[in-house]
Parts: structure tokens; C-alpha cells; sequence
């Protein structure tokens, strides 16, 4: 059941980068595997191929303000805009995969506009 849940919010990761990414074609796109890694490093499983955990959460954060930023970039409203720039501290102040993913499900609810 938790694998379940893990891949359901790595694909949630990933949808969420993936709309902001369309919008800039110079950013390589996102892969839920680096959202998984997160959560196995975050249960104690190391790899010697993988970075450890205080990395990958400062790569995660850096994809997902990036990912805010180009949002920004896009036709919103200045309210939009404030709601979105309220996530970036958020993001700053993030530390785990359960704090990412909050973001996250705000992120595809907000942004559902922009791809319809």
C-alpha cells in the first residue's frame, strides 16, 4: 500500500514539473524515479548510486522553484501570481517528501487552468 502511495506522488511530482517545463524547452524534463529516491533515501535505504538525502531535497527544491518560475512567467492574474509566490518559502522551508508533496497537489490543483 505505501509503494502505492509513494508512486502515486512521484507521478504527482512529476505531472506538476512537467506542466512547467513544456512552457521552457531548455529544461530537461522531470522523471519520478528522483521523487522515489527521495522517499528511499528518507527511509534509511542507501544506495551507493544515489545522492544522499540532503542533496536530493536541494535538487527537488531547485526543480520545483524553477517550475514556479516559469509559472509566473505565464498569463495570470496578480492574484494568481501572489498565490503562487507563496509556495517558494514553502518549497525553502521544505525538508521531506511529504513536505514536497503538499506543494505538489496545491501545484497541479492551481495550475489545471493553464493546461486547459
Amino acid at each position: 500500500m505505501q509503494d502505492r502511495t509513494n508512486y502515486n506522488n512521484a507521478t504527482q511530482y512529476e505531472n506538476f514539473l512537467n506542466r512547467a517545463f513544456r512552457h521552457d524547452g531548455r529544461i530537461t524534463e522531470a522523471h519520478l524515479q528522483e521523487f522515489l529516491n527521495l522517499i528511499e533515501a528518507e527511509n534509511g535505504n542507501r544506495h551507493s548510486f544515489l545522492k544522499p538525502h540532503n542533496k536530493q531535497v536541494e535538487e527537488v527544491k531547485k526543480r520545483m522553484k524553477k517550475a514556479i518560475e516559469i509559472f509566473l512567467k505565464q498569463p495570470l492574474g496578480k492574484s494568481d501570481k501572489e498565490k503562487l509566490k507563496e509556495l517558494l518559502p514553502v518549497i525553502d522551508n521544505a525538508y521531506s517528501s511529504d513536505d514536497f508533496i503538499r506543494v505538489v497537489k496545491y501545484g497541479i490543483e492551481f495550475t489545471q487552468k493553464l493546461i486547459s
